[in-house]
């Protein structure tokens, strides 16, 4: 998107909005780009804001994705207020955001582009090779003002707070000797880099209301780090990120991060004063500054050590205050089973999970007092199998509401949840010691960011851009869980004619499982147990329907604006959502961890049996755009094949191009569902016993698999 600063659209995006029940509300913001949701927030009026970096040009044969930062403000009946791109020549990620309660919209990030736009800017040009920035919108979308932050060498803000007053307060990570400081500050010097190490600190900056002056600005961090290891600690230096920041009534601020230095500044009297850290692993940090930034009120480590194999890095996802000022924060912290050496993460007796019969990284929720001197809770919230916690809110009645990610199948539920998916939301009490709710989700329907609002809404967002509403008193899922391309499984808001999909939900679907059926005229069928959908209208053959998943195939001519999906029992609408369509999104079909793929001699490809160099491969996939000619919704194909209309390629994982030797519909299933055959030309000297390949169709790039390879 080269020398395009701004782009602003007064009009909805094609994908947004739609209410799908009393219950709860699910959106989907982003269109038919390609988006990385990062955080949510609402304002006194009910208005949501969600923030994240979009992605143009990002085919897989490019050098580099474009990435630029995206603002959309949906209102409380769901209709969009505005949409904002903005950005330079160079990559952008947003990483914070904050709203006042006059609707002003706060974010902060970093930018390795020169011509980011600089509004009122207190610091105009880009000063390193990646500065922070941070800008203010104004309620309708315009720029208050937007500058760099930082030094010569590489700075990033993570988090972002504002006050009663209109100031904004920014942390992130500093490498940078020159970082903007004031006088009077906390710690106005940084330690240097050599020639073997590179040091970074936190940082905390205050800026005024007009965007125009530093209030004060400081560093925070240590020097030393503990490192035993010989030639491997010549490296040796500390790190230091603030994560995430909170503002209190009397304008102290609260910031969170992680370090792994042993001298990193704590008080006397707070929780934890010795780090469990070293040069290999961190622990995070919890700080409150004064209302000048001149002193720590008091800062305390918070952490464990991971088994002495391990390299442990504890990680914080999300900080919030409750209205006493006490401090909560969820992210990924070590969990030490029967046997395993280390110190345990800090729990408290009588919390939910204090301790976890599991050895990895796992969500973690812990409340600090509002001195920092003592845990008012801290607690586990897994099952057995990694994940973190990465949204933290908190309503008016101290019920803790949290996001994140997880990979265990036993994750602790509750009734009326959903559950299967990599994603989950979870109420705990305000004493941490009881679980009000709990559910899976799809992956990439939530653990973003989670965001509480007016009238006891939590504001769930996942990555690919889903944002649901939910009642915090009575929690009720929304009835349509997201849509996904069938052999990724992650849900996005993207659709594409002949995909075979999978839609998501706690009871979308017939009371039992039922299979694939043929119509009267050998078509796929559109009806299974009782229950249709629709896209635009049009009927969708289904090959498989189960109470919570059903598979469906788009139809062929589902059109080009946006796309209503609606899932239909006994002929009445039950769940419904808003998509976008795009040209294509190829997904190759898994088997096992290997592609779905059969190898020349007609043996499905494995380890056990190996494609041969030289050999041709033919892998299965759907997603592919449309067909030349256009078969019928529902035809099992045989005969002449359709061929693909958009250019295919298969690509190695290093950026090798596969010759390509037929692409289109597979002969035999239903119309969609796509064979790709290619050679597999590769040189013997360096041939893996692995090789990764992806579909591009058109410049869009699928998902990665793996092939089993031989010479």
């Amino acid at each position: 998107m080269p020398n395009v600063r701004t782009r602003l659209l007064a009009a909805a995006l094609a994908a947004l909005p739609l209410t799908s029940s009393a219950a709860g509300q699910a959106v989907y913001v982003g269109g038919a780009k390609q988006v990385q949701a990062a955080r949510v927030a609402s304002d006194s009026a009910g208005n949501r804001y969600v923030a994240g970096t979009v992605f143009f040009n990002s085919g897989y044969d490019l050098v580099g994705a474009d990435a630029d930062i995206f603002l959309t403000k949906i209102a409380p009946d769901g209709t969009v207020v505005y949409t904002l791109y903005f950005g330079g020549d160079g990559s952008d990620e947003l990483r914070g955001m904050a709203v006042d309660q006059a609707g002003r919209v706060y974010l902060a990030g970093a930018t390795g582009s020169a011509n980011f736009p600089a509004v009122n800017a207190l610091q105009p040009r880009l000063s390193g090779g990646q500065d922070g920035f941070l800008c203010r919108l104004s309620p309708s979308g315009g720029f208050d003002y937007s500058t760099f932050l930082g030094g010569s060498r590489s700075d990033s803000a993570y988090g972002v707070a504002v006050d009663a007053s209109g100031n904004a307060y920014v942390t992130g990570e500093t490498a940078s000797i020159d970082f903007p400081v004031t006088r009077g500050a906390f710690q106005t010097t940084t330690q240097p880099p050599d020639v073997f190490r590179s040091p970074s600190d936190a940082f905390v900056t205050k800026v005024s209301s007009d965007g125009r002056s530093l209030l004060y600005s400081t560093y925070l961090g240590g020097r030393n780090v503990v490192c035993i290891g010989g030639s491997r600690c010549i490296p040796a230096a500390s790190r230091e990120a603030g994560l995430a920041i909170a503002v209190d009534a009397a304008g102290s601020a609260l910031v969170a991060g992680r370090t792994n230095s042993s001298d990193f500044p704590v008080t006397a009297g707070a929780f934890q004063t010795a780090c469990q850290c070293d040069y290999f692993s961190s622990d995070l940090f919890v700080a409150r500054l004064d209302a000048t930034g001149s002193a720590l009120v008091f800062s305390t480590y918070l952490g464990g050590r991971g088994p002495d194999i391990v390299l442990l890095e504890e990680s914080l996802g999300a900080m919030a205050l409750d209205r006493e000022g006490h401090v909560l924060l969820t992210g990924a912290a070590w969990s030490l089973g029967s046997g395993a050496s280390g110190a345990p993460f800090p729990t408290t007796p009588g919390a939910f999970q204090p301790r976890l019969d599991y050895t990895g990284r796992v969500p973690f929720v812990t409340k600090l007092d509002r001195g920092g001197g003592r845990l008012l809770f801290s607690t586990f919230l897994s099952g057995k199998g990694t994940g973190a916690g990465a949204g933290i809110a908190v309503d008016d009645a101290g019920t803790v509401c949290v996001t994140g990610t997880t990979s265990a199948a036993d994750f602790p539920l509750r009734p009326g949840s959903f559950s299967r998916g990599g994603g989950f939301y979870a109420q705990l009490d305000r004493t941490g010691s009881t679980l009000l709710f709990s559910t899976l989700l799809p992956n990439g329907f939530a653990g973003a960011d989670l965001a509480y609002g007016p009238s006891g809404r939590a504001h769930l967002l996942g990555p690919a851009g889903y944002l649901s509403q939910i009642e915090t008193p009575a929690p009720a899922l929304p009835p349509l869980l997201g849509v996904a391309n069938a052999a990724a499984a992650t849900v996005t808001g993207r659709i594409v004619a002949g995909e075979l999909v999978s839609l998501f939900g706690a009871s979308i679907g017939p009371d039992s499982p039922q299979g694939l059926r043929l119509d009267p005229d050998g078509k796929v069928a559109t009806e299974l147990g009782g229950v249709d959908v629709r896209f635009n209208g049009r009927p969708a053959p289904l090959t498989y329907a189960q109470l919570d998943q059903i598979n469906a195939v788009v139809p062929m001519l589902v059109g080009f604006g946006e796309v209503l999906v609606e899932v239909r029992r006994a002929r009445r609408v039950t769940a419904s959502l808003k998509l976008s369509p795009a040209l294509a999104d190829p997904q190759i079909f898994p088997n096992g961890s290997y592609a779905a793929a059969l190898n020349d001699d007609g043996t499905v490809n494995g380890p056990g049996s190996p494609a041969r160099v030289g050999s041709v491969v033919a892998v299965f996939a759907t997603g592919l755009g449309w067909l030349n000619p256009l078969p019928a919704d529902g035809e099992i194909v045989f005969g002449e094949l359709p061929r693909a209309g958009l250019p295919v390629r298969v690509v190695t994982g290093d950026g090798r191009h596969l010759p390509v030797l037929w692409a289109g519909q597979a002969p035999g299933l239903v119309a969609g569902v796509a064979q790709v055959n290619f050679r597999l030309e590769l040189s013997e000297a360096i041939l893996p016993d692995t090789l990764s390949i992806r579909l591009v169709v058109g410049g869009v790039a699928g998902n990665e698999a793996r092939l089993a390879v031989a010479p």
